[in-house]
């Protein structure tokens, strides 16, 4: 009997995804693929809801991520990072590879972060040249207020970088509504395809810093994606080998998404999220932060006292043949935690879940 992966990324794959890594090999190019390509990127750019570039990447959310976090430091932007989970922490170790000169704003990683505390950083420090933030910090579930830390970035006029690696595709995200320069995130979460690519847009604001440098490196240099999307544009507009199954499974997902809907597809997953917290309270439990800046793609859960995160996720597993996931960092030992993302995102699924966890409770 299979297991069925509820953990926060990655996700169950839809059979007919699945069915798109199973064909035989083809060329990575020649214009039949640079057809394939654009069309897949055209169909990324409504699930990012952006008309910006946008480059798939083969490598995790985090090489997405890295891609414009370097990338900007390397045209001259200055980042201030905003830390209020561990996910935030990686932000920071990315840009503190690139440059010493990063400036952190830490937070209280139970509530997600004051709009106010940014515009207070930014009025401190008129060198700053970027913002980046997380959307969802998975360890806790903590949704931070995007657009209207976006807001204040456009009043500041520095670019606004966002890693949307457990969000995009499931949790509301306007790219060019919201003032996003630097959008990241991966495949394997909400957008429902198998892990191996980073998805990153890039706004004309963003460009204009970028191209002022050379950037640093060469792999996840931005300036040199573009420049091969652009001499390469009709048959090969990548730099590198590009993983022909997965890029394929991303495509198929990708067209299930945009046939659901964008305004259906938060729905249905802000439906999920509410069914389990409500049945979780329900059941004893409680959940890690109040269902107003919950994400609806994660839920990090409190056990009851006495009751070890650990046994819950270890029989769930066991007697159900359901994954869930355990705390991490900090919170090891302390939560266990719901992905609720892509294609698990159902109340049938969290129907199931619920009587696993009760039955893990009894």
């Amino acid at each position: 009997m299979r297991t069925k992966l509820m953990v926060p990324g990655p996700v169950d794959v839809d059979g007919e995804v699945l069915l798109e890594m199973a064909r035989p090999m083809e060329a990575h190019y020649g214009p039949g693929w640079a057809k394939l390509h654009w069309e897949t990127v055209e169909m990324a750019k409504e699930v990012f809801l952006t008309r910006n570039d946008l480059f798939v990447i083969v490598g995790s959310g985090t090489a997405a991520i890295e891609a414009a976090i370097g990338s900007a430091i390397g045209g001259g932007a200055r980042p201030l990072v905003v830390v209020n989970g561990g996910f935030g922490e990686r932000l920071l170790s990315v840009a503190g590879s690139y440059t010493p000169a990063v400036e952190t704003l830490r937070l209280p990683d139970d509530r997600p972060i004051p709009p106010e505390a940014v515009d207070e950083a930014l009025r401190k420090d008129p060198g700053i040249g970027m913002v980046a933030v997380v959307h969802c910090e998975t360890m806790t579930s903590v949704l931070n207020p995007i657009k209207e830390i976006g807001e204040v970035c456009r009043r500041h006029d520095v670019l606004f970088m966002v890693d949307a690696v457990s969000t995009l595709g499931g949790a509301e995200l306007r790219t060019d509504e919201w003032g996003i320069d630097l959008c990241a995130t991966g495949s394997q979460k909400c957008l429902g395809a198998p892990p191996g690519l980073g998805l990153v847009s890039v706004s004309e604001r963003a460009w204009r810093v970028i191209s002022e440098g050379n950037g640093l490196g060469w792999y996840l240099n931005l300036n040199v994606w573009r420049d091969y999307a652009k001499r390469w544009e009709d048959w090969h507009p990548f730099p590198i080998t590009m993983a022909v199954p997965a890029f394929k499974a991303l495509k198929k997902s990708l067209e299930t998404i945009l046939e659901e809907g964008m305004e259906a597809t938060w729905e249905r997953h802000r439906r999920a999220s509410a069914l389990l917290r409500e049945g979780i309270r329900r059941l004893g439990p409680r959940t890690f932060v109040p269902d107003e800046w919950a994400s609806p793609t994660v839920t990090s859960i409190l056990p009851p006292e006495g009751i070890p995160p650990e046994r819950i996720v270890e029989h769930v597993e066991r007697k159900h043949r359901i994954r869930l996931a355990g705390g991490i960092g900090k919170y090891e030992g302390k939560v266990f935690r719901v992905g609720h993302m892509g294609p698990a995102a159902k109340e049938s699924r969290m129907a199931e879940v619920l009587w696993a966890i009760e039955d893990a409770l009894s």
